[in-house]
């Protein structure tokens, strides 16, 4: 991956320094398909992000219904190593920008 210094949108495979945010943001090469675990690493000195952005479509759902509706995605990040200087999540978004 390489450094974009553009304060516009990373492209994928790129990394976006910003310094209102927690450390660098990189997007991977592989963006779509069974190979996608992730959608965003947000590195920084010590803790770590690994974060897969997901369409809800309802905004009220509870969190029986999202871990139903999104279990595939939850299995694909539990394949991250976790430990306390890693997370995984799930960022979820709606059609009202919540």
């Amino acid at each position: 991956m390489t450094t974009d210094p553009d304060p516009s949108p990373a492209p994928t495979g790129h990394s976006r320094n910003d310094p209102d945010r927690k450390g660098t943001w990189y997007r991977p090469n592989c963006t779509s398909g069974s190979e996608r675990i992730f959608d965003i690493a947000i590195v920084s000195k010590v803790p770590v992000t690994f974060a897969r952005v997901m369409f809800a479509p309802e905004i009220l759902a509870t969190t029986r219904q999202l871990a139903d509706d999104f279990k595939e995605e939850i299995a694909q990040l539990r394949i991250i190593a976790l430990d306390a200087a890693i997370t995984a999540e799930l960022w979820l978004r709606s059609k009202h920008g919540t």
